[in-house]
C-alpha cells in the first residue's frame, strides 16, 4: 500500500524551512536557514527585505485592511462574539502567522467557515454567560493542537479530508448562518432553532417588517453580490458599503427612525485574555476542536500551496501547521475566536502586488489603529448592513456547481455530501446571541 508520505515528502524528511529570496532579476534563489531562523521565518525574510517592496506591500496591506474590518466584524457575529473581537482575532492571527508562516501571500484571520464551526461547537458546551470564554478557550485549543501536529511533522493530514462531506457541511452551515441574519434584514425579532425553525419564525414576522430596514438591508446585499460578480475582490466593496451606510445613518437619523444600529464598540487596545472556564469543558470541546483543525488546515494549506506554486517558491506543510497554530493562539490570547487562511483576502493581497509577509504586518498595524481610534465611526452602522455583509460572506458556501459536479462524478460521494448538508440544516441552532455587555473578560 502506498504510504501517505509518498504524497508529501515533508512529513518524512527533516523540516528545515525552505525560503526563496527574490533577486533583482526576478529569479528565486534558495536558502535553508538553520538554528532559530529555521523556526522563525521572520528572521530570514525581514533582514533581506528590499526597500522597493515597501510600496506594493503597503498598497496590499491597505487593500486587505479594507476587506478585513467589515468582514471581521461580520464573522464575529457569525461566531456569536462581540463585533470588536473580530478585529482582535484579526490582529492576533496576522502577527502569529507573519512570524511563523512560510507563505508570502496567505492571510490568516477570521473566516466564515471556522466562525460557523466555532459557534456550532461552543453552543453545545457553553451554559450561556460563559459563551465568550468558551469561544476563546476553543481558539487556544485549536492553536495548541495545530502546533503539536506541526512539531510531530503531521502535515500530510490534509490528504485525509473528505471533500464531498466538507462541501455539504459548509453548504448547510452557510444556509444556517444566512437564515440567522434575515431578522436583521427585515428588522424583526426572529427566533432560534434549526434552519427550518429559524426560517419559519422570520417568515411569520415578515408582515411586521420595518420597511426602511428592509430596503437598507436588501439594497446593500444586492450591491455586495453584484459588485463581487463584476469586480471580484479588486475593490473594497464591503468597506465602501459600510462607510456609505454610516454616513447616511448619521445624516438621516436612521436610529431615531427605528433602524437598529451596532451601538457602542469599545475603543481600546486588545490585551492578553485568560478564559474563565471549567476544566471539564476542555474534553467536551476536543472533538469540535479537532474538526476545526482539519478543516482550517486543509483550507489554509491549499490556499498557500496554490500561491506558492503560482510564484515559484516552496512552503512547508509542517511549518504551516505551526504558523496556523500560532495564529489561532494569538487570536485566542487577544480575546478572539478561531481563524484560518482566507482565500479572498489572500487573493486581494496578491492582486495588489504583495511581495512579502510585511503586507501582513502593515495590515495588522492599520487594524490596531482602527481599534484604538476609529471604532466610534462604526457605532451608527445599521445592523441590516452587517447582516448583509455576513450573508454575502457566506454566499460562496452555496456551491451548487460543486454539488452537481460531485453528483456526476460519484453518486456515493454525492449521497455523503447531501447527508452532511441535511444533517446540518436539521441540527442544533448556530445563531447565538451575545450581549455586548458580556464583552471579553480581561486576564
Amino acid at each position: 500500500m502506498r504510504s501517505a508520505c509518498s504524497n508529501n515528502s515533508s512529513c518524512c524528511d527533516p523540516i528545515p524551512l525552505v525560503v526563496h529570496v527574490t533577486t533583482g532579476s526576478g529569479h528565486h534563489s534558495r536558502s535553508k536557514p538553520s538554528g532559530l531562523a529555521g523556526w522563525l521565518p521572520i528572521l530570514s525574510w525581514f533582514p533581506q527585505y528590499r526597500r522597493s517592496w515597501l510600496r506594493p506591500d503597503l498598497l496590499a496591506g491597505l487593500t486587505v485592511w479594507a476587506l478585513l474590518v467589515p468582514e471581521a466584524m461580520a464573522y464575529a457575529e457569525i461566531a456569536g462574539m462581540p463585533a470588536e473581537t473580530g478585529l482582535y482575532a484579526g490582529i492576533g492571527a496576522i502577527l502569529g502567522y507573519a512570524v511563523f508562516g512560510t507563505s508570502r501571500q496567505l492571510f490568516v484571520g477570521p473566516s466564515s467557515t471556522v466562525a460557523i464551526l466555532s459557534a456550532a461547537t461552543v453552543a453545545v458546551v457553553a451554559t450561556g454567560d460563559d459563551f465568550v470564554d468558551v469561544t476563546i478557550l476553543l481558539a487556544l485549543m485549536v492553536g495548541a493542537l495545530l502546533i503539536v501536529l506541526g512539531l510531530l511533522r503531521l502535515g500530510f493530514i490534509s490528504v485525509f479530508m473528505s471533500k464531498p462531506v466538507l462541501t455539504g457541511f459548509t453548504f448547510g452551515l452557510g444556509l444556517v448562518i444566512a437564515v440567522g441574519q434575515l431578522n436583521k434584514l427585515f428588522g424583526v425579532e426572529g427566533g432560534s432553532g434549526n434552519f427550518f425553525e429559524q426560517l419559519w419564525s422570520v417568515l411569520v414576522e415578515v408582515p411586521d417588517a420595518d420597511l426602511r430596514t428592509t430596503l437598507i438591508g436588501f439594497v446593500a446585499l444586492a450591491v455586495l453580490l453584484v459588485s463581487r460578480k463584476l469586480f471580484g475582490h479588486k475593490l473594497p466593496i464591503a468597506l465602501l458599503v459600510v462607510f456609505a451606510s454610516i454616513v447616511l445613518s448619521n445624516a438621516l437619523g436612521w436610529e431615531a427612525d427605528g433602524v437598529h444600529v451596532v451601538g457602542e464598540i469599545p475603543a481600546s487596545l486588545p490585551s492578553v485574555t485568560i478564559p474563565n472556564v471549567e476544566l471539564g469543558q476542555i474534553p467536551q470541546l476536543a472533538g469540535g476542536a479537532l474538526g476545526i483543525v482539519l478543516i482550517a488546515f486543509a483550507e489554509s494549506y491549499g490556499t498557500a500551496k496554490n500561491f506558492a506554486r503560482r510564484h515559484s517558491y516552496e512552503i512547508d506543510s509542517n511549518r504551516e501547521l505551526i504558523a496556523l497554530g500560532a495564529a489561532n493562539a494569538g487570536a485566542g490570547l487577544l480575546g478572539g475566536f478561531t481563524v484560518d487562511g482566507s482565500l479572498s483576502r489572500s487573493s486581494a493581497a496578491d492582486d495588489a502586488g504583495a511581495r512579502s509577509q510585511m503586507t501582513m504586518l502593515i495590515c495588522g498595524a492599520i487594524t490596531l489603529v482602527t481599534i484604538v481610534a476609529l471604532t466610534p465611526l462604526f457605532e451608527q452602522l445599521p445592523e441590516a448592513i452587517l447582516g448583509a455583509v455576513v450573508i454575502s460572506a457566506v454566499w460562496g458556501t452555496f456551491n451548487v456547481a460543486e454539488m452537481r459536479r460531485i453528483y456526476r462524478a460519484n453518486r456515493a460521494d454525492f449521497v455523503a455530501a447531501a447527508v452532511a448538508l441535511g444533517a446540518t440544516l436539521l441540527g442544533s441552532p448556530a445563531r447565538v446571541r451575545v450581549k455586548k455587555a458580556d464583552a471579553v473578560r480581561r486576564g
